[in-house]
């Protein structure tokens, strides 16, 4: 049989050379951009040619599309926000990951295998749940209650386009070298969006918000919400910051996501020297959470971190490492906002307590009468805003858009829908815990314990949002549990 291509970090002659020939091809259409300044056609026009050149490269070798996404991922941001105020333009850019790595590597994936007659691993996938859920989800795009056509078409694109990365993510490792590579890839490239967070809030808590404001241009209130900010009994005040993303919550989610991965880069080095800057790393980051002004930041993010050890190491001395950081960043970052640590306390204890209710709660109570029979794919999903004229005109349901996603789940696929979906995930957690088990004895175990861990944390945070919608997390959710299922296989392959 042949064997599956290297990830192209050691790539041969020939692919290095494309690369070469894409990396100038962007390089010339950057400083065309530079040059042109306000020509928007001749600006198009460079942007759907360099684009154009990383999806050809990315079919031609797939996993150049699946490290190019998790590359473009951390500055998608930017072309999103350049676009604010150009509906056309603001969507092609909202699409641009999609078009340029996703689909050509679902392309290229998928003729590796044919042309090598073999079959994509699925071990470890609950295909019976996932088939059961995706019927419904077909059949409920349908559903003659949406309000237009297009809702249940974008719906449908949300709910099911990325889950295929469950099977590229299980290939995407060949061996622990090209593991390192790519864990140590993802965690430098977080510093530039971490830094330029950082770099905000030093401008906004020291009275020069209006600089970072204005960086931003037209798009400031879009990426800001309206510039809001949460102030405090006694002083001090938490202001949401974007960085380098169209709004603060992928920020937070991607920084997030970013420090489970910095810290399985971090355990898994193997000098003193290594631990302790990839170790300064994950730290870093860390903090760059809490300063992003999510208030999940001090809410629900501990928890990523608490698993993080307790999964890695355990109930021992070690895991209270995990306590002994959340401590510090929470009394630093209360310095920075110049909050009293008592007062944020209380805030976010009575923000979580309003928002359980409020979201979870009442939701539960208003839709379960109302949408057991599914209301249609996409009727509460905030991307099928795109499916009307005027964005502001998409209301969710009955005038209102519940956030929690599993409230989501039932509203659009109903009792049934909702069934399938328990059942998938459940089955998918379960398997990812079965893969943690089998490498926990290994030198894997950090990275088994980081994405289980990811991967939990992310459906508790479900009961609340959305976010598993939403660029970052609807690529990182299904590519790394992906990565998860396929660990065990690594593990047989390199030894322990």
């Amino acid at each position: 049989m042949t064997a599956d291509p290297a990830l192209p970090l050691a790539a041969p002659r020939s692919t290095r050379r494309g690369v070469a020939a894409l990396a100038f091809a962007l390089a010339t259409g950057a400083a065309a951009v530079v040059v042109v300044g306000g020509a928007r056609p001749i600006l198009i026009a460079v942007a759907v040619a360099a684009f154009a050149a990383v999806a050809v490269a990315s079919a031609r070798q797939w996993r150049w599309g699946v490290v190019g996404v998790l590359l473009y991922m951390p500055v998608s941001g930017i072309a999103i926000i350049a676009t604010t105020g150009h509906r056309a333009e603001h969507i092609a850019a909202v699409l641009v990951k999609d078009f340029a790595f996703v689909i050509p590597a679902y392309v290229g994936f998928a003729v590796w295998h044919a042309r090598h007659r073999t079959f994509p691993n699925l071990r470890g996938i609950p295909l019976v749940a996932l088939t059961g859920m995706t019927v419904i989800i077909v059949a409920q795009a349908f559903n003659l209650t949406l309000k237009r056509p297009l809702v249940g078409l974008i719906g449908l694109k949300v709910w099911l386009f990325y889950i295929p990365l469950l099977v590229l993510g299980a290939a995407l490792i060949v061996d622990r070298r090209r593991l390192q590579q790519l864990l140590g890839a993802l965690s430098i490239t977080a510093l530039v969006p971490a830094t330029i967070g950082l770099v905000e809030a030093a401008l906004v808590y020291s009275g020069h918000q209006h600089l970072v404001y204005r960086a931003y241009g037209p798009a400031a209130a879009n990426v800001t919400q309206n510039f809001v900010a949460f102030r405090f009994v006694g002083g001090g005040t938490l202001r949401r910051l974007p960085s380098t993303f169209s709004f603060g919550q992928q920020d937070f989610t991607y920084l997030a996501s970013m420090v489970a991965i910095s810290y399985a880069w971090w355990r898994t080095a193997t000098t003193p020297r290594g631990r302790a800057l990839r170790g300064a790393l994950a730290a870093y980051l860390l903090f760059a959470v809490f300063l992003c002004g999510q208030r999940g930041a001090f809410v629900i993010f501990p928890l990523l971190v608490l698993l993080l050890f307790l999964l890695d190491r355990g109930m021992t001395r070690a895991a209270g490492y995990g306590v002994v950081v959340l401590a510090v960043a929470f009394l630093a970052t209360s310095l920075v906002l110049g909050a009293n640590p008592v007062a944020l306390t209380s805030h976010l204890a009575e923000t979580t307590k309003a928002e359980f209710g409020d979201v979870v709660i009442s939701g539960v109570r208003d839709t379960a009468g109302m949408a057991w029979r599914g209301l249609g794919t996409g009727a509460d999903t905030g991307a099928t805003r795109y499916a009307f004229p005027n964005i502001d005109t998409f209301t969710g349901v009955g005038g209102k858009f519940y956030e929690s996603w599993f409230i989501k789940a039932y509203v659009e696929l109903g009792v049934v829908g909702f069934a399938f979906v328990m059942a998938f995930l459940g089955a998918l957690v379960a398997a990812g815990w079965r893969a943690f088990v089998e490498v926990r004895e290994t030198a894997l175990r950090p990275v088994a314990a980081a994405l289980l861990a990811f991967m939990i944390w992310n459906l508790v945070y479900c009961l609340k949002t959305q976010y598993l919608d939403i660029d970052p997390v609807n690529v990182y959710f299904w590519l790394f549990v992906g990565m998860l299922l396929g660990l065990p296989k690594l593990a047989h392959v390199s030894g322990r």
